[in-house]
């Protein structure tokens, strides 16, 4: 009876295991895609800058500009 009671438990806690699994990986499906997004929003504020920094041509503002498109990780 005994080992039957820990072959139930088992089972049960594998199958809590399992659905945790499945949200923790829902999770970061999510979070990969809004980091996705972030990126793609970086990119577009990177290529208006680049527009910018070419309109004024140079000067401290566009240092700055530069010197901030360098720092970005």
């Amino acid at each position: 009876m005994d080992i039957e009671k820990e072959l139930n438990t088992a089972v049960v806690n594998e199958a809590i295991a399992e659905n945790k699994l499945y949200i923790l990986e829902k999770e970061l499906e999510k979070a990969n895609d809004r980091i996705s997004k972030l990126n793609d929003y970086i990119a577009l504020l990177e290529t208006a800058g680049d527009k910018m920094a070419e309109e004024l041509g140079y000067g401290y503002d566009v240092d700055m500009w530069n010197q901030a498109k360098e720092a970005k990780p």
